[in-house]
């Protein structure tokens, strides 16, 4: 289990282990944006039936909606060329954060399943993308996924959200943050998770930057190309006196 967090009730954290599990889709799905449950896939006009792509799942921040999401990251995912799935929290933020873990473990899940269902995903590049929030919750959940995802990107996190669940795999972890953010503290983030995880022995790249709470347009391309590419932003070689930053 992993922890940096504040809960209502710390003692009744709940599983975050999804059960999806990848395969081969079992319709043709064509490019566009799909309506699928509380949440909204991405399909880029490059995909073909017969190449698999690369597939991001995004969670939004608090009081935020999947559309955020697709706004933000969709014409990323058109340029690039990855499917884009961006899931909607049960309530005004995600069940990790309010504790326990419970319906939007579930409700990713099946938009997960679907999204198998429907479209040829590479399953040696699927990551779970968050802000601040959403990074929280991104984090909790990739680390006890660790089997299913491959590389975790948490914009702006507060926390990491705890779970019942020990962590699995080794994926790769981004994580960016604004020195001058005051929604949620950069010291968190440079002193206590960036550490923390790295200290566990997880691949982390850390990319600090001059703004708030926000994650600038270079910051997000930097994060795109690592997850498609294994290249690290120039960005995260910036702040030397912050937290060192990891390497790929």
């Amino acid at each position: 289990m992993s922890g940096c967090g504040i809960f209502n009730d710390p003692t009744k954290l709940g599983s975050a282990r999804l059960t999806v599990r990848p395969g081969p889709p079992t319709t043709v799905a064509t490019p566009g944006t799909l309506q699928l449950g509380k949440g909204l896939l991405l399909i880029p006009e490059s995909y073909t039936h017969s190449v698999p792509m690369p597939l991001m799942v995004a969670l939004h921040g608090g009081g935020g909606r999947a559309t955020d999401s697709i706004s933000f990251l969709g014409p990323y995912a058109e340029a690039n060329g990855f499917l884009l799935l961006a899931a909607d929290s049960h309530r005004s933020t995600w069940d990790g954060i309010l504790g326990p873990f419970g319906p939007d473990v579930s409700n990713i899940d099946d938009l997960m399943e679907r999204t198998f269902d429907r479209c040829a995903v590479d399953f040696t590049r699927i990551a779970l993308e968050g802000f601040s929030d959403g990074a929280g919750e991104a984090l909790g959940l990739g680390l006890a996924n660790g089997d299913l995802f491959t590389h975790l990107i948490a914009n702006s996190p507060g926390f990491i959200a705890p779970s019942d669940s020990p962590d699995i795999g080794s994926p790769k972890i981004f994580i960016s943050h604004g020195r001058e953010d005051g929604i949620i503290s950069f010291d968190t983030t440079n002193e206590q998770i960036v550490p923390y995880l790295r200290q566990l022995g997880y691949s982390t790249v850390f990319v600090p930057f001059d703004g708030g709470h926000t994650v600038p347009a270079d910051v997000a391309s930097g994060a795109v190309n690592w997850f498609l590419n294994g290249t690290v932003p120039e960005l995260s070689v910036r702040c030397p006196e912050c937290a060192p930053s990891g390497s790929i």
